[in-house]
């Protein structure tokens, strides 16, 4: 990967972390460093909005 593109790759990733998380009601979960799904085929609403929580707190730690 030429550094140009990853250039390019790394500004891509620091604008999806740009996106701004919030509740109106409740709290969002706050990211662990570990996820489980119970059941792949029927993950829950509550089970990925966490795993999205851990994507974003990832994302969060390599774009600073």
């Amino acid at each position: 990967m030429t550094k140009s593109l990853r250039d390019a790759k790394a500004n891509e990733l620091f604008e999806l972390t740009k996106v701004a998380v919030t509740a109106t009601t409740g709290t969002l979960p706050t990211a662990t460093g570990a996820q489980v799904i119970a059941d792949t085929a029927t993950p829950t609403v509550v089970e990925l909005l966490k795993l999205c929580m851990e994507l974003k707190a990832q994302l969060d730690l390599i774009s600073n």
